[in-house]
């Protein structure tokens, strides 16, 4: 397991011109001073954190477990509610452009590619073009784009426009477990670097995939690629910063997972989301989460406020600090685990104010009783949101698999009364933190890599998502192997 090799650090001003970043220290250096049986300081008190100890903590039996003073209950199963991984299914949201031309202008010069970029009968000049001619085209493009996926064999798709003459009253999820949908994105906007920016008319499109089977992900894939490549072939898309892909996880019955699960997961995200979001571009407009809602939970969660709150508040002396930082994920697994319910825990892992609801990764739906009624829209799913940038189908399904994986990896198995060594009931991912060597990572796809094989996922499917990352950290100087976490207006440690 590698899970300890994940760290951040100061990134090179030069290259990082978007962002500034925690300077975090290894999680290896963690995972060491447990193996030698330390004790951890926390606060003015001191709490065991012996290997034997953690195992207890983060094992899903029903012992109370010390944190900060405060007895730790684990309710395994208290809803009655078993998580399968053939409970799960998965879901995706692509969002893209389609560009047209105005009616009567001039070819472009980028005939090479394929498909050509349509026209656009109902407008002649895209300066100029009414909120009218917009609709129209919206019109247009989305009842076209759900004609191809009905097109493929087996799939129904339905346009947005059309769901308001068939049923104006329905709600979108009302479609989820039977079509693809083919909405306006809220998000995706050309660039004004375009050559052609002004002179082409843009649609923003967004595409929901239906609940699809998880156990059966083989044909859940090439049902996407498909699809997919169904797209490619019949309409023009344009990618770019603004465009996200999300993977949705939920269980097939509608219901929400159970605490156990998702309080794993939560650890899990919480975890490994500095190597996940190596995705992402540290030279992209988007970086700093301009265009769209996908800020890391390390940063903007309600958790990481509480956990720097803390750490501002310590009267802590200066050779005791470097101690502090390294217990810093320790702290925060523990206040994850010692919530009670799944509004505490979505409260937890979820933002103050409107942009930071939704994170990078979304545990948003979990507060959803706390909302009014026609504020109750999320689905009963957690959802990873922060690649972007693309409709290559190999990077998509590399994505949905990853994401999947670590769902699944965090799913709660049945009660146990005590820790068993032969079978230990904790997230293996968590067991590779605590017993990792003192070897430390060199670079930041190394770490993504042994993540992968941690978790499972075949090589095959996480190659495209690697190369994403060897693309947005290229090497060169030693600065691949620093993971970024994203947002500049946090800079203080947790």
């Amino acid at each position: 397991m590698q899970l300890a090799n994940i760290y951040v650090a100061n990134l090179d001003r030069d290259r990082t011109p978007y962002e500034e970043c925690f300077p975090w220290q290894p999680l290896w250096e963690e995972a060491r001073i447990i193996r030698r049986e330390k004790a951890i300081t926390s606060g003015a008190t001191e709490s065991p954190a012996s290997l034997e100890h953690l195992k207890r903590l983060f094992g899903a039996n029903t012992a109370a477990t010390p944190h900060e003073g405060v007895p730790i209950t684990q309710s395994i199963q208290a809803e009655g509610q078993s998580d399968r991984e053939e409970d799960l299914t998965v879901a995706v949201e692509f969002k893209f452009l389609v560009p047209y031309r105005p009616h009567g202008a001039a070819e472009t010069d980028d005939c090479y590619r394929h498909p050509p970029v349509a026209t656009a009968d109902m407008i002649s000049d895209a300066a100029t073009a009414t909120d009218a001619d917009h609709q129209r085209l919206q019109d247009h493009a989305f009842r076209a784009i759900a004609a191809t996926i009905r097109a493929c064999d087996g799939q129904d798709a339905i346009s947005s426009h059309e769901m308001q003459e068939q049923q104006p009253t329905q709600p979108l999820s009302a479609y989820w477990a039977t079509h693809w949908l083919v909405k306006r994105s809220n998000s995706a906007e050309p660039s004004a670097a375009h050559p052609h920016y002004g002179d082409w008319a843009w649609v923003p499109v967004e595409i929901n995939s239906p609940k699809l089977s998880w156990a059966g992900r083989a044909r859940t894939s090439e049902t996407i690629r498909t699809v997919l490549r169904a797209l490619h072939a019949r309409h023009r898309i344009e990618t770019n910063y603004s465009c996200e892909v999300h993977v949705h996880v939920g269980r097939r019955d509608g219901r929400r997972l159970g605490l156990p699960s998702l309080q794993r997961l939560a650890v899990l995200c919480w975890l490994a989301e500095p190597v996940l979001r190596g995705v992402k571009d540290p030279r992209s407009p988007n970086f700093v989460h301009k265009y769209t809602w996908s800020s890391p939970l390390r940063e903007r969660s309600r958790l990481a406020s509480e956990l720097r709150s803390k750490q501002q508040h310590l009267d802590i002396a200066e050779h005791r600090q470097q101690q502090q930082q390294q217990t810093s994920e320790l702290r925060a697994i523990g206040r994850i685990l010692a919530s009670r319910s799944h509004v505490e825990l979505g409260r937890l892992m979820t933002g103050e104010g409107r942009p930071y609801r939704r994170l990078g990764f979304n545990f948003y739906s979990l507060v959803k009783d706390t909302l009014s009624e026609p504020e109750r829209t999320e689905l009963e799913t957690v959802e990873c949101r922060f690649l972007e940038g693309t409709m290559a189908e190999d990077v998509i399904l590399g994505w949905l698999q990853i994401f999947g994986s670590l769902v699944q990896s965090a799913l709660a198995s049945a009660p146990r009364q005590e820790y068993s060594e032969e079978q230990p009931d904790l997230m293996l991912p968590l067991l590779g933190l605590l017993e990792q060597t003192d070897q430390c990572p060199t670079t930041a796809t190394d770490t993504f890599v042994n993540l992968m094989e941690d978790m499972g996922v075949d090589r095959s499917s996480f190659a495209p998502v690697l190369a994403v990352i060897h693309r947005a950290r290229p090497v060169s100087t030693g600065a691949d192997s620093l993971l970024v976490a994203g947002d500049n207006s946090l800079r203080s440690h947790i």
